[in-house]
């Protein structure tokens, strides 16, 4: 019999592209719900054995008693509705936020200490299922960096359009955590069939100098680049919050992404073909 997983978010790109990946396996029945009224209250989840929680805000509410009512408080209480009735294996996505750290290295030292509303709410929803956490009731938190992958939201889809439109590339050593999406969802299947329980950081196997990816990015447009190096300036130049974001040093440090498992199943560059349906790309690799 397969096991039934439900997931949360019906509509985000992490649900969307997870449910794909679960059901192309065969080992599993996976639905999807939305959160956005109280209906699923009404569902049955006594044959559920695993449920996916993706549902949340990130940065798009102005006000600040959003982020603690649906990525909290809602939590809690599908938390609690999971283990009422039965639910095995509870998988909450947070997020690398909780840390509150703009640069540097996170490391299994590292205290979460947020900053903002969206790593505060993450956090004190981690809190909370983390004391429900039995053998009878496993909860997963995983806390991933920046995802990526075919027709993404957010900082790689901006950073893509950026690179593809402007010849100039600044060249700045740096190193990001990221992870390709099928990556991602490879990590999340073995978790399930482990029937693991605990918090992980999972990452792609080697981290991402934003240089190099925009020079990659133009190569697979055909296009010519002017590097302009400003490595001398990478102290001032990372000052600012936006290209902080871009250009600043941001990693796990790889002990803290390691697992009994290689789960990395698409390598990097290979990802960056993926996720701009570009193929046989002249670049090195």
């Amino acid at each position: 019999m397969k096991k039934k997983i439900i997931i949360t978010g019906k509509n985000g790109y992490i649900s969307v592209k997870l449910k794909e990946w679960l059901i192309k396996s065969g080992e599993y029945e996976v639905s999807s719900i939305s959160l956005r009224n109280e209906d699923w209250i009404k569902d049955d989840f006594t044959k559920v054995s695993c449920l996916i929680h993706t549902a949340g805000i990130v940065h798009q509410s102005s006000e600040k008693g959003k982020y603690y009512e649906i990525n909290r408080d809602l939590t809690i209480k599908l938390a609690e509705k999971c283990k009422k009735e039965g639910v095995k294996q509870f998988i909450f996505f947070s997020t690398m936020s909780v840390f509150g750290k703009k640069s540097g290295v996170i490391n299994e030292k590292t205290v979460p200490y947020p900053v903002n509303h969206y790593g505060k709410s993450k956090y004190e929803a981690e809190n909370y299922l983390s004391a429900m956490d039995t053998d009878n009731f496993k909860v997963i938190i995983i806390r991933p960096p920046m995802v990526y992958g075919p027709d993404c939201p957010g900082n790689y889809k901006k950073l893509s359009y950026i690179a593809k439109k402007s010849p100039i590339i600044p060249i700045i050593r740096n190193n990001r955590s990221m992870i390709f999406i099928d990556n991602l969802n490879n990590f999340i299947e073995i978790l399930i069939s482990k029937n693991e329980q605990g918090i992980f950081h999972p990452q792609n196997n080697s981290y991402v100098c934003t240089s190099d990816l925009m020079k990659y990015l133009r190569v697979s447009e055909k296009k010519r680049s002017i590097l302009l190096n400003l490595n001398l300036f990478k102290k001032f130049i990372t000052i600012i919050n936006f290209t902080q974001k871009i250009f600043g040093d941001l990693v796990y440090e790889k002990s803290f992404s390691s697992y009994s498992s290689n789960y990395e199943v698409v390598s990097f560059y290979k990802s960056i073909d993926l996720s701009e349906e570009v193929k046989n790309v002249d670049a090195e690799n």
